[in-house]
């Protein structure tokens, strides 16, 4: 399933085995992501070395033919990698205010911070970061649909039983740091928001669950952004390698929020003239809103780039969504298929590194779906 990225010598080897009970697979053709290779002498029943050019591109796709049939295909990834730098803060931001609310960073990367309210105030002309709101703790309850009398799905924490306890600013030396302790109905903790001048910073959060067990599916960060970021672009490790430019879980994507209005409504009784992934709901496009898993980066960003920037090595993932508060973005170090069971008492916290984008022309990029306009 993977193979080392830094093969030794001209050649690689890759293990097959030969399940016929009369062919042997010189009869066949062989493939390396789209190339012609030698089929390996491999009689049946036995197992041995199918050789490919170690520059070959990877992930691998191996494809097995006969005559004009195909036998199968197979991906073969490199493992992900897990040490990749992560872009660290340079120095603290300037701040300044009265004390209960303070503008932290200059004039096209500031944050106005409430403190009473512990979050941003966007509506202050001087707020000119692309994050309105500050960062909160989230999670979704799992679906078990009518398979188990379990609680249906639901966003967690509830907002309306958000209470903040005290809030603490701290400069640093290479960021700043807001940290906000607060409480809703069974979850109690911190989320720290750090910062550096040239926006790269992190956050990170811990809450005691006090509720009884809940199966949970999403765990992680919630970012709220202004209207205008309603594009998303992602570069992610995918164990079987890459898809088409269609298809939703393709590794490196730039998916708009909606599709082109010039595609126009098409009745739900006639086929559309646009990919299953253009299709939209008031969440967004079915590529926008889907979850975007094991990143090394995932950004929302407007037409001009400004945005949030989300970094990873590979373990974490995003999922972006249309909402009324503006667009969201879920920054998550839990989506998985089954359920993840949190007990009373139990710790629910986590890191990421993040980078607050500042407006900027972007390279203009060939569009990977229909409809979708290119950056810049």
């Amino acid at each position: 399933r993977e193979i080392d990225p830094e093969p030794r010598g001209t050649e690689m080897s890759i293990p097959v085995e030969n399940r016929y009970s009369f062919t042997n697979l010189n009869e066949l053709t062989f493939s390396c992501n789209s190339a012609a290779c030698v089929a390996p002498d491999v009689p049946p029943g036995a197992k041995g070395l199918l050789t490919i050019p170690a520059n070959a591109k990877t992930p691998l796709k191996i494809t097995v033919c006969r005559g004009a049939d195909e036998i199968v295909t197979a991906c073969i990834a490199t493992p992900r990698e897990n040490n990749r730098p992560l872009p660290p803060p340079d120095t603290c931001p300037p701040s300044q205010g009265d004390g209960a609310v303070v503008v932290i960073g200059e004039k096209d990367l500031a944050l106005v911070f409430d403190r009473a309210r512990g979050d941003f105030n966007p509506g202050d002309p001087r707020h000119t970061a692309a994050v309105s709101a500050f960062p909160r703790v989230h999670l979704t309850r799992f679906d078990f649909g009518d398979l188990a009398p379990e609680p249906p799905y639901a966003v967690l924490p509830d907002p309306a039983t958000h209470v903040i306890d005290r809030v603490e600013i701290d400069p640093q030396p290479q960021s700043l740091a807001i940290t906000v302790h607060d409480h809703y109905a069974d979850f109690s903790g911190y989320t720290r928001f750090t910062i550096g001048r040239n926006g790269a910073g992190s956050v990170s959060y811990d809450y005691v669950y006090s509720g009884v067990t809940l199966n949970a599916r999403e765990v992680g960060i919630k970012f709220v952004l202004k209207p205008q970021c309603d594009q998303l672009q992602w570069n992610r490790w995918t164990e079987w390698g890459d898809f088409p430019s269609e298809v939703i879980c393709r590794a490196n994507g730039i998916a708009n929020a909606l599709r082109d209005p010039s595609l126009g409504d098409i009745p739900e009784s006639q086929k559309p003239a646009w990919p299953w992934a253009l299709d939209q709901t008031d969440l967004g496009a079915n590529d926008f809103r889907s979850v975007k898993f094991n990143i090394y980066e995932s950004s929302l960003v407007s037409k001009t780039g400004a945005g949030l920037a989300a970094h990873a090595n590979a373990d974490a993932h995003v999922r972006a969504c249309l909402d009324p508060e503006g667009v969201l973005f879920h920054i998550l170090s839990e989506c998985r298929l089954g359920p993840v069971k949190i007990a009373n008492g139990d710790h629910i916290k986590g890191e990421f590194i993040i980078t607050l984008l500042r407006q900027r022309p972007l390279l203009r990029q060939r569009p990977l779906l229909p409809g979708v306009a290119p950056a810049g």
